[in-house]
């Protein structure tokens, strides 16, 4: 997921508009139960690639 987050944030784009979105909070919500938030999809990012 950790890739999928990088390339949503990567393209500066808006982040919940981005056509990666529904692919990430598929995955999200599988994991974790609930729908993420913008703070999860940034939470989410772990790679220095990202920032």
């Amino acid at each position: 997921m950790t890739d999928l987050v990088c390339a949503i944030i990567r393209s500066g784009a808006d982040p919940l508009t981005h056509e990666l979105y529904p692919a990430f909070r598929i995955l999200f919500q599988r994991e974790h139960g609930r729908t993420p938030s913008l703070a999860d999809l940034y939470d989410s990012a772990r790679c220095p690639c990202c920032f």
